[in-house]
């Protein structure tokens, strides 16, 4: 469970729903929430790094 109720629990997610999450805040795809956040964290990641989280 995520500590704090404000990010999301990342516990139990599919590597799928990750990848593709990941990513999405990367290209600028998803929004909203805490996307500039999320954006900042993954902006110089690869597509290997992101696959190997």
């Amino acid at each position: 469970m995520a500590r704090n109720q404000q990010y999301p629990n990342l516990a139990g997610q599919k590597a799928v729903y990750l990848i593709s999450a990941l990513s999405s805040y990367k290209t600028g795809q998803r929004k909203g929430g805490q996307s500039a956040v999320m954006y900042g964290t993954v902006a110089s990641l690869t597509e290997k790094n992101i696959e190997y989280l």
